[in-house]
């Protein structure tokens, strides 16, 4: 025997026999590997060993020794107790043949070689090897993948026999969705360190394989590998023993990889239906993750790596609604401006005039050719110059008129305007904002044909309008003073076209506001994209659009009833998706308490009123996640969260039923 096993006696395997009946046998230990028998009942060899060594006071774990031949007739010798070979039905790997085949790697393949039975032998093994490991974590696992023992050399040239040996395995709950990627026993390493190893794999052979895009990053979280040498295990049960927590660790891997590609069709799904329908509702009781879920949809739209890469994006917002929120807090509204001494009031856009204004110019300068954007950067660079000299101009003199012999002059030079008083009246004054004066430059003498400003798109509706004069003398100064400067616009071919962008809105709490009052006439511009409408508010015209490559989230508590009513003008606008209450136990990376989480959603099922739906009701998904590491374990949840939105839901006549307060004050976490 080993000498870490001469303390063994039969007295302390007795005693271990009398701990053991006490405790149970482990599920992980039954029915594998080497079994002792005594009297009408049979122990794991190695669990007998293991807890004789604790009541001895020896730190032994089932990795210390083996289920050696050696090993066990030593036991047999001390204690008189029989061992049987549960694992007798099939013999274990001959490691001497496995040696040897490496010297029949790369020859011409022979069906009767050694190295073909070899192969073939070894490969048997391998599959009975995957089945034990099936039993032994109640998976049900598929032999997805094999390879016979010989491969192409190339054209013409023959079959050679490969260099390594292997069978795939798959759950069964992944098996049609996941035919080409399985967990993979393999000995391999002939032609240099003889290993055996498992890891991740995918069949990359089968150029339509959908997930050898996916083999690099699998294979560097899963690969693991073992020398066969003297160490290497001799018998079934010490295989297991080693090569156990390892393959844990794959279904992990692998329960993982499923889950995520699931949300990811999942995503691309919702995603989809945003893409066509332009703005989508996510709705659901509490706690089932409407707003992550907006948050993944975006991250996915604007194909980011993380949901925090969100955070300061210039293509995204976030804002929620509330009961007062208006169309001057959500599209334009007016703002106070300290001028000096005085107040000057100010159309200005709001967060979707905002997000729209930015998702327009992309959208516009998307379709344009890259002399013209060549053409904007020169003309925008130049006309900042003009502002500047206009400004020099105000300050030594006081005023400045447009043209000489008329009336208008300029007054003032602001950010992105120029303010221009029309007649001696100081106080009748008009903000000519910046991009109309380029865009009317451009226009008139940058494309062909030249556009004239009545009839420029691009430009206001004032500009185009009954003041189209004061526009045109504006540009008529601005072209003077290139003409001053000697400056002409020459074409670099240095600028790409602009790429489309997406740009996404998500409104947190949809239904809290008074939509129709909020939105106004941009109930029409959801459905038009692309077509403008007319606001209440002058922003650079009156003129709003909703272009198509703007997109809006909302998310709606369908357990709120105090919220505002969603009328279905507004109704037939939205595609409306269900975000509802599911078990997470299988999600990896949280804690989750799926029993608490049975019992709640029973709740729903036993003692709901008929008033309402399950689906509009039952607590989400979300409370149940334990966050010790943010100071919310389950418990703290349960006794804070949980039971006071339930009793809450008991006085608001959603739960009822006689003893329902006190099925809720008996609730317990399971974890």
């Amino acid at each position: 025997m080993d000498k870490n096993l001469y303390f063994l006696t039969k007295s302390l395997v007795d005693e271990a026999v009398l701990e053991i009946n006490k405790k149970g046998i482990p599920p992980k230990r039954e029915g594998r590997g080497y079994l002792v028998s005594i009297g009408n009942e049979k122990y794991p060899f190695k669990l007998i060993v293991t807890e004789a060594a604790k009541i001895a006071g020896i730190n032994l774990t089932s990795k210390d020794f083996s289920s050696s031949e050696t090993n066990r007739n030593g036991f047999q010798k001390i204690t008189d107790y029989p061992i049987i070979n549960l694992g007798g039905e099939m013999e274990y790997f001959d490691l001497k043949q496995i040696a040897e085949y490496k010297k029949e790697v790369g020859k011409q393949y022979d069906s009767n070689s050694p190295g073909a039975k070899c192969y073939n032998n070894t490969r048997l093994k391998l599959q009975y090897l995957g089945r034990q490991l099936g039993e032994l974590f109640s998976v049900d696992l598929i032999n997805n993948y094999n390879e016979k023992p010989n491969k192409m050399a190339g054209q013409g040239k023959g079959f050679v026999q490969k260099e390594y040996i292997l069978t795939g395995f798959i759950p069964k709950v992944y098996h049609e969705k996941g035919n080409q990627i399985f967990i993979k026993l393999v000995f391999a390493g002939f032609t240099s360190e003889l290993c055996f190893g498992i890891d991740i794999d995918v069949n990359f052979s089968d150029d339509n394989n959908p997930f050898n895009h996916n083999r690099k990053a699998l294979q560097n979280e899963s690969q693991w590998k073992i020398k066969v040498d003297e160490n290497f295990p001799t018998n079934w049960e010490d295989l297991l023993d080693v090569i156990s927590p390892v393959f844990e660790k794959q279904l992990k891997i692998i329960n993982t990889f499923f889950l995520q590609k699931n949300k990811v069709m999942e995503l691309n799904n919702l995603a989809g239906i945003l893409e066509y329908k332009k703005q989508i509702i996510l709705q659901g009781p509490p706690g089932t993750g409407k707003t992550r879920e907006a948050k993944l949809i975006a991250k996915q739209m604007l194909g980011l790596v993380d949901v925090n890469d969100l955070k300061d994006n210039d293509q995204f917002k976030l804002i929620q609604f509330h009961p007062s929120y208006t169309y001057e807090d959500f599209v334009r509204g007016i703002i106070a401006e300290s001028k000096g001494d005085q107040i000057e009031y100010k159309n200005v856009n709001k967060t979707l005039g905002l997000i729209a204004e930015k998702a327009l110019k992309n959208f516009r300068n998307s379709k344009k050719v890259p002399e013209l954007i060549s053409k904007e950067i020169w003309v925008e660079e130049n006309y900042l110059k003009f502002k500047e000299n206009l400004e020099l101009i105000l300050e030594q003199s006081g005023e400045l008129m447009i043209k000489e012999n008329t009336k208008p002059k300029i007054t003032a030079i602001e950010d992105d305007a120029v303010r221009v008083n029309r007649y001696s009246n100081e106080k009748d004054s008009v903000l000519i904002k910046d991009s109309d004066i380029i865009n009317g430059y451009i226009g008139l003498f940058l494309v062909e044909p030249i556009m004239k400003l009545k009839d420029n798109f691009l430009l206001s509706k004032s500009a185009r309008s009954g003041m189209y004069y004061l526009y045109q003398n504006l540009i008529g100064k601005f072209k003077e003073y290139l003409e001053e400067k000697n400056l002409t616009f020459k074409f670099t071919n240095n600028f790409k076209q602009e790429e489309l962008k997406k740009y996404i809105l998500v409104i947190d709490e949809i239904n809290r506001a008074n939509l129709s009052s909020v939105l106004g006439e941009l109930i029409y511009a959801l459905e038009y994209r692309g077509e403008v409408v007319e606001s209440i508010y002058n922003v650079e015209g009156n003129e709003l659009i909703l272009p198509p490559n703007l997109y809006i989230i909302g998310t709606m508590n369908t357990a709120d009833r105090s919220v505002g009513h969603i009328d279905y003008a507004i109704r037939r606008r939205f595609a409306f998706v269900d975000v509802l209450p599911k078990n997470l136990s299988e999600e990896g990376g949280i804690t989750f308490d799926s029993v608490l989480f049975s019992e709640v959603a029973r709740l729903f099922e036993t003692n709901l009123s008929t008033e309402f739906e399950k689906n509009q009701v039952q607590l989400g998904h979300s409370y149940f996640i334990d966050k010790s590491a943010e100071g919310a374990a389950i418990s703290i949840r349960l006794q804070y969260e949980i039971k006071p939105i339930l009793l809450e839901y008991v006085k608001d006549g959603v739960l009822v039923g006689d003893g329902i307060q006190k099925k809720i004050q008996e609730l317990a976490t399971s974890i």
